[in-house]
């Protein structure tokens, strides 16, 4: 990754429905611009699953009306940050807190290990047969992981917010 990015902004969202369709067209808009024709159409179907979902997350979770998303460009990858307020995710607590270095099973098969600065990586393990009529809590962890390259999860207690920072690579 280059030290620096070529284009950054911040997007305030609010937490209704209604909203959801302008900001995708907003951040497709951005990342078209900064990308032109690296947006294939498989790579605007991922984007779309996982930014509706990480939307659609800060409507059901969000303790307050608003939320951001960052949007990270760089030459090869763009980074796609969403904060909110609501409560810290309901995660096994040896993640949480960092005390393995071994991937842990949170749901199906959506796994989280340890990343840097008490970061939670999740990632998807397609080897492992999911049955769809068990897909509830953290299904949309899940769809986020399997629609980018990389996702990361961390809570900042000093200021009570869920960080969500997904990864693709253009």
């Amino acid at each position: 990754m280059n030290e620096h990015s070529f284009y950054k902004c911040l997007i305030t969202c609010s937490c209704y429905s209604h909203s959801i369709l302008p900001n995708l067209q907003k951040l497709l808009s951005i990342l078209k611009e900064c990308y032109l024709n690296k947006i294939t159409a498989d790579k605007e179907k991922k984007i779309k699953h996982f930014f509706v979902e990480m939307y659609t997350n800060a409507i059901k979770h969000a303790n307050v009306g608003n939320f951001e998303i960052e949007i990270d460009c760089y030459e090869n990858e763009v980074f796609i940050t969403k904060t909110d307020f609501g409560t810290k995710l309901p995660l096994p607590i040896q993640l949480l807190e960092g005390l393995t270095d071994e991937p842990v099973l949170i749901y199906n098969n959506l796994f989280g290990k340890k990343g840097q600065h008490l970061q939670i990586e999740f990632f998807v393990n397609n080897d492992i047969q999911v049955d769809p009529l068990n897909m509830f809590e953290h299904f949309g962890l899940q769809i986020i992981a399997s629609s980018v390259d990389a996702f990361y999860y961390q809570y900042d207690t000093d200021k009570k917010s869920n960080i969500f920072k997904t990864k693709l690579f253009l």
